[in-house]
């Protein structure tokens, strides 16, 4: 029973690992990025501020870059 248990614990990690890839798929294919949601329609901020707000969100960084830091901050219970 203790080696069934402790294989099904072993299996949950790559399963919760599947999950939170996809999660974070999912949250990368609505259109638009974070700037723009908080730009809005209106775009009356220049390019320059909206390419500054993405380098401190990390959208500039390459996906996987964004995973891993993502991943690490929700592993901390950091969600928001």
């Amino acid at each position: 029973m203790l080696v069934y248990l402790g294989r099904r614990s072993l299996l949950a990690i790559p399963t919760l690992f599947g999950v939170a890839l996809i999660v974070f798929l999912l949250m990368r294919s609505v259109p638009g990025d974070v700037v723009t949601n908080l730009v809005g329609l209106q775009g009356n901020i220049k390019q320059e501020r909206m390419a500054e707000l993405r380098r401190l969100f990390g959208l500039d960084l390459p996906i996987h870059v964004q995973f891993g830091q993502w991943f690490s901050a929700a592993i901390q219970g950091l969600l928001g």
